[in-house]
């Protein structure tokens, strides 16, 4: 199956418009951040949806790829990096992740506000350089 440039257009453009999302939310005060709940429930979900994009772009480019079966996310993930599509750096990250996307889903009701927004702080901007190293590996490939 090739890659379908249209998907890998609308999956990139929701980590993008997820990142701005959240970090809108990370810059502001953590007073202000903590009076209204529902600005944690938009940083998680927003996390949750930019990291699930990054999951089906890795599958989906996997795929096309002609990776050997592909049991977990972390099986797609690493055939990214096993084909040179992120750098060694960006697989790390991506795995962690996908780790932090089954902590929000399944695990929602425990999840570390204050752990949470630390990794937000320190590894919001993660998504965006995963995000351009796929775009980039693909557009030297002539995929895109």
């Amino acid at each position: 199956m090739p890659i379908d440039v249209a998907v890998v257009q609308r999956l990139l453009a929701v980590v993008r418009k997820n990142h701005r999302i959240v970090a809108h939310y990370r810059d502001l005060p953590r007073l202000e951040l903590a009076a209204e709940p529902g600005r944690m429930l938009a940083i998680q979900h927003g996390l949750q949806l930019a990291i699930q994009a990054l999951i089906d772009l890795a599958l989906h480019i996997a795929s096309a790829a002609g990776a050997a079966r592909l049991e977990r996310y972390r099986d797609a993930v690493r055939a990214l990096s096993e084909e040179k599509i992120v750098s060694p750096e960006a697989g790390e990250r991506l795995q962690a992740m996908v780790g932090l996307r089954n902590i929000l889903v399944h695990g929602y009701t425990d999840v570390d506000e204050v752990r949470l927004l630390e990794l937000v702080d320190q590894r919001l901007d993660d998504f965006i350089t995963v995000a351009n190293q796929i775009e980039e590996a693909l557009k030297s490939r002539g995929l895109l």
